[in-house]
């Protein structure tokens, strides 16, 4: 399964990637000329909207000056102003009724003068032509109110700068106002100023100023065809401030960028600000046959027409994800067939490779990979690498048999030669002792001691020898023991050994420590073996402390600590090799113990192994003035099922 997780979906990833970055590139490409190319595309489209409307607005505002000059420069108009010429009122009087004027009553005499006369009926007639129309009033040349299609607010409109500019010393022209709150009508308006002359298409001798009044908010409607694609059309001042929009209240905020985008493309350009693509132009006169004599003179206006680019771009993003959905699906397609081929002639036999691995691992050397070739071919490498495992599985199993035969003969050599060794060295040491007791010379009792020393050194030898047999190292019997019990039998045991050569042993128990789960008689000889070491290598009059204490909630340590003054650092890394003999014993030994130099090398191999296949370990680290070697052990609840684990020199 590791196998499975690690080849086929790692080998599909790689492939998914592969196919995945040049499919993310496309749609980069994509998306970015797409997008730029659309929003291009869209800014000119958007710029010819401006343009277009711009025009209609200019067109327009003609058409309606055009109208109320054609109704209001008839001879009715020209006749009332020759029968009524302009009387001056002084300026006290002008002021008094100027002040009056808002809260006249409609019957007072001054009031009916200026709304009950002919030029007054035709103003209302006039207004009722024009929906957009809010009122219509003309002045005198002294700008004194004359006629009105309904109540002013003012009597006297010569203090208005839109009137000097309307009479223009006298000369007159046509003028539209900027856009205004007007708190008679509550609406926001711009009027249509022109003046009138004493005789027809004449360009001086003005006698009255008319000022038509119209809502700019339903007048811009003309403007917006309402064909904008999902666009906002505004009318905005130079400071980008709006003055018209469907929706919009008029000077209640600013399009932020239009200033200075203006002030760099002209009266009409398109720009992309903050997620929205604008495009405006200047509200421009034609000037066709006929209306250049009216000097029409308009508000710096712009036509402004905005979209969100999301809108824009939504084509482009859709295509994008359907473009990548749909290549998406493709690779995944494609990768599935190519990893199943490559499951089926690559990733299969290495899962059948793996799994004959795994076997052999676990001790099966009769397994081998077959088959390989019926189903794929044997020509290409993992072919030859089957065929180099089969082969190798051959050349181990020959291997095995040869090492299991020389084990066997080692073996049963030890057995015999033990067996046929330890009857003549017993009966060496029981004489030497025999002949040690009955003998009075001092030369022959000490030849006596070297004799037994010899045959107990080999005594130890062939013992030593058949604990590392396989048959004594890799069996296990698990029982429930106290460890400072068996600490404290091991120290008994070699205590005359240790006052021999006048150490003391002490035994160490730090808090609770709980019954184990081990096979005891060889937790014994490994504390019996380096308690041993220790007694060896601790000088005459030293000690040699056993503590016994909680590794962990799951472990228990066994320390012996000796002073022997440290192991050299290069033979630390040798000390559990079999057969490695380390120091000379007599650095520290009296000589009296044992009177030998070195052991068999055999010691610490074999106590380390009796730990290990009780899934233990032996630490050993320098202190001041000796070392300690500390036996771990696990706390187990229950024996294993199974224990041991095979053992060779």
């Amino acid at each position: 399964m590791s196998l499975r997780l690690t080849i086929r979906y790692k080998f599909f990833g790689l492939m998914l990637l592969v196919g995945l970055l040049p499919l993310l590139a496309v749609l980069t490409i994509l998306v970015e000329a797409g997008s730029r190319s659309r929003i291009e595309s869209s800014g000119e489209g958007f710029l010819s909207m401006a343009r277009a409307r711009s025009e209609r607005a200019a067109i327009i505002i003609q058409k309606d000056a055009e109208l109320y000059r054609a109704a209001l420069q008839e001879d009715a108009a020209m006749e009332y102003f020759a029968q009524h010429p302009a009387v001056a009122l002084s300026d006290q009087e002008r002021k008094k009724l100027d002040d009056a004027w808002p809260e006249m009553p409609d019957d007072a005499p001054e009031m009916r003068a200026v709304l009950d006369n002919p030029l007054s009926r035709r103003l209302r007639e006039v207004a009722r032509t024009d929906p957009h129309c809010r009122e219509v009033f003309i002045t005198d040349a002294l700008g004194q109110e004359v006629a009105a299609s309904a109540r002013t607010e003012d009597f006297y409109q010569a203090d208005e700068t839109w009137w000097q500019q309307t009479y223009n010393g006298g000369k007159g022209q046509f003028l539209v106002t900027p856009v205004q709150f007007d708190s008679s009508t509550q609406t926001w308006n711009i009027a249509i100023c022109f003046p009138i002359y004493a005789r027809p298409y004449a360009q001086a001798d003005v006698v009255g100023i008319v000022k038509a009044k119209l809502d700019f908010t339903t007048w811009m409607r003309q403007v917006d065809m309402g064909d904008g694609q999902g666009s906002e059309v505004v009318m905005v001042g130079p400071d980008g401030v709006i003055l018209a929009g469907e929706g919009v209240t008029p000077l209640s905020r600013r399009v932020e960028e239009f200033s200075f985008e203006r002030s760099h493309k002209g009266n009409s350009g398109w720009y992309l600000a903050k997620g929205a693509i604008q495009a405006f132009s200047l509200v421009e006169l034609v000037e066709p046959a006929g209306i250049a004599d009216m000097n029409l003179r308009l508000p710096e206006w712009y036509l402004l027409v905005q979209t969100p680019a999301r809108l824009v771009l939504g084509p482009i993003y859709r295509l994008s994800i359907i473009t990548g959905v749909v290549g998406l699906a493709l690779i995944l397609i494609v990768f599935g067939a190519g990893l199943w081929a490559a499951s089926r002639n690559l990733i299969s036999p290495l899962e059948r490779l793996r799994q004959a691995a795994d076997r052999v691992a676990g001790g099966d050397l009769s397994h081998q990979v077959t088959g390989y070739r019926h189903r794929f071919g044997s020509g290409d490498e993992i072919g030859q690498l089957v065929d180099n495992f089969n082969r190798m599985i051959l050349a181990v199993r020959a291997s095995q048999s040869a090492l299991q035969q020389a084990s066997e003969m080692k073996s049963r050599f030890i057995r015999i030669a033990g067996h046929e060794l330890r009857t003549p060295v017993s009966y060496i040491i029981g004489m030497a002792d025999l002949l040690m007791l009955k003998s009075q010379d001092s030369e022959l009792h000490e030849s006596l001691g070297k004799i037994r020393n010899r045959a107990q050194r080999l005594d130890q030898i062939i013992t030593e020898m058949f604990k590392a047999l396989p048959a004594q190292t890799g069996m296990v019997t698990y029982s429930r023991f106290s460890m400072p019990q068996a600490v404290d039998e091991a120290a008994t045991e070699l205590r005359p050994f240790a006052e021999g050569r006048r150490q003391e042993i002490h035994t160490i128990v730090q808090g609770e420590v709980p019954e184990v789960m081990a096979d005891k008689d060889k937790v014994h000889d490994v504390l019996v073996g380096l308690t041993t070491n220790a007694i060896k290598f601790t000088p005459d009059g030293g000690e040699i402390t056993i503590t016994t204490t909680m590794r962990s909630s799951e472990a228990i340590a066994v320390s012996i600590a000796d002073q022997c003054g440290g192991i050299p650092h290069d033979e630390m890394m040798h000390l559990f090799e079999p057969f490695y003999g380390g120091r000379n014993l007599l650095e520290h030994s009296s000589g009296r113990y044992g009177d030998q130099k070195r052991g068999t090398g055999l010691g610490l191999t074999i106590a380390r192994h009796f730990v290990k296949i009780q899934n233990g370990d032996i630490e050993v680290v320098n202190t001041k003035g000796g070392c300690v070697f500390t036996m771990i052990l696990p706390l187990l609840s229950e024996a294993p099922a199974k224990s041991g684990q095979d053992f060779a020199i």
